[in-house]
């Protein structure tokens, strides 16, 4: 490692990278992309301080180029030889590599390589949510000088200050950043999480080729009522402490951006790009019911045509008829609630404070306000039994949701349960090919095969089930009328019952 030889003038070339990823063959049409948002929040807090940034989407920009490899499997983006050939005319003294999701991880180590062969002499820095936790695994490696852990922006910056400045030895010492030196792992504390949120400034889109991103319309994308899509996050952080989640308590404080702030991007990107619908991405989108009430009642003032939906699902806890009213009348035309599990026991288990009863009700109101509602379930815990998969199942066809989204428990570094899975013996398989639709992991009492068939005939029932019951005349009225009350509603509806029944 020769990083600190390395020429120092303040306009050197920082970049960020977005790996390709390894998918299984038949999760290719489950397949999206999105913008990589954390990096586009380092790159622009790099560009207020003055330093030369590009961001380069490995996955997204080479999304065609798949090669399938052993085991089923399929890398998508750029391959090692694109991958040096951008690398080496650019000879950037840093490089950001994103490291967020446990499924990936080998495909941000084997990025790391690639670049540590090309670029011996580059300081190599890798962050994101699963190198939070894995920070030693990764830097025991040798492709890896320094991992960011928590959020990045404040000790990213920091960092190339001192790299920049021929300072090496503060660069080590700088808070939120775990270094590798004489065989021992040099970790300093955690940095606090940004208060502000209004002080960051807006994402660095223009670093990004966003016609790849905005106009995409497979997978989970061919829901939407309106192209092309912004991409965007409001909150940062989670008031709950569920036992899947790899949010550790250094990410989870909740802090929100002014509803200024948030209308600020949404407007820039509706001005440059023109945006007609905004997928947003919070962890806890409703823990400040106010700031919500506040943010529907502005969009509703400056008259903003746009549609909106929260992509990970919104707490049912926090929601009444009034206020799904509002998001409705501000341009919210689809709700997720993530459920989990129809089992209450299993609900206390992974700390889900989901109240059943409260959800069917809720159900109920989105379809009588015309507001399109599907759950988000999880299968495959652990300790979980066929009879209590049993209870999610007959909850779910006890609904009457629009769609649904069953997932096969994953254990995500640095969550409680993935410390379950190790100490019940259940972590003795690679977790690159083991995805929420196509597990590799067994648990106590059902076989991974088991768990995959469990959940295609779950999704495919349900399907027929939703079909069949808006095809009665009292289903049409009740479920699908109240969603009819435009020409784009109605275009909307033939597109999603068009794609229902090809589904199944």
């Amino acid at each position: 490692m020769g990083y600190s030889q390395v020429n120092s003038k303040s306009k050197d070339l920082i970049l960020l990278l977005q790996p390709p990823v390894t998918i299984k063959q038949d999760d290719i049409a489950t397949f999206g992309i999105f913008p990589p948002i954390g990096l586009l929040y380092i790159a622009s807090a790099l560009e207020k301080e003055g330093y030369d940034v590009e961001i380069v989407d490995m996955l997204a920009e080479a999304v065609d180029n798949k090669k399938l490899l052993p085991g089923g499997k399929i890398r998508v983006g750029m391959s090692k030889d694109q991958i040096i050939s951008l690398l080496s005319p650019k000879k950037p003294s840093v490089i950001g590599i994103s490291n967020n999701f446990t499924t990936f991880s080998h495909d941000a180590i084997i990025l790391a390589k690639t670049v540590r062969e090309t670029l011996p002499d580059a300081l190599i820095v890798m962050g994101g949510a699963h190198a939070s936790m894995e920070y030693e695994s990764i830097l025991r490696t040798g492709y890896v000088d320094c991992v960011v852990i928590g959020e990045g922006e404040e000790t990213f910056v920091e960092l190339i200050k001192g790299f920049k400045d021929r300072n090496i030895k503060e660069a080590k010492s700088i808070k939120g950043t775990v270094w590798f030196e004489n065989g021992h792992i040099l970790k300093n504390n955690y940095r606090e999480p940004v208060q502000n949120l209004d002080e960051l400034p807006i994402p660095a889109y223009h670093l990004l080729p966003m016609d790849k991103y905005i106009w995409q319309r497979q997978a989970n994308f061919a829901y939407a009522m309106r192209y092309p899509i912004g991409h965007m996050i409001t909150t940062r952080g989670c008031i709950n402490n569920c036992i899947f989640c790899s949010t550790t308590k250094h990410f989870k404080r909740f802090r929100k951006r002014s509803v200024d702030n948030v209308l600020a991007e949404m407007k820039l990107l509706i001005d440059n790009y023109g945006i007609r619908e905004f997928h947003f991405h919070d962890d806890s989108f409703m823990s400040d019911i106010e700031h919500v009430r506040m943010f529907c009642n502005r969009l509703l003032d400056e008259k903003m045509d746009i549609k909106w939906q929260v992509s990970q699902g919104i707490n049912s806890n926090r929601l009444d008829r009034d206020l799904l009213k509002l998001m409705r009348d501000s341009g919210m035309y689809r709700v997720g609630f993530p459920i989990e599990s129809g089992s209450v026991d299993m609900l206390k288990y992974i700390r889900k404070p989901i109240n059943l009863d409260k959800v069917k009700s809720l159900i109920n109101v989105c379809n009588e306000l015309g507001i399109y509602c599907f759950g988000c379930f999880m299968i495959g815990f652990p300790e979980e039994t066929k009879e209590q998969i049993e209870e999610t199942i007959s909850f779910i066809m006890q609904t009457s949701l629009d769609y649904i989204k069953v997932s096969i428990t994953q254990p995500l570094a640095g969550s409680v349960l993935y410390n379950e899975y190790k100490k019940l013996g259940l972590l003795n398989k690679s977790s690159t090919s083991s995805t929420y639709f196509h597990t590799e992991f067994d648990t106590l009492h059902l076989k991974a095969e088991e768990l995959n068939k469990i959940r295609q005939d779950l999704v495919r029932s349900y399907s027929r089930k939703r079909i069949k019951r808006v095809l009665s005349i009292r289903g049409f009225k009740k479920y699908i009328l109240p969603k009819l009350q435009s020409f784009e509603d109605i275009n909307y509806f033939l597109k999603v019952a068009w794609m229902a029944i090809r589904g199944i």
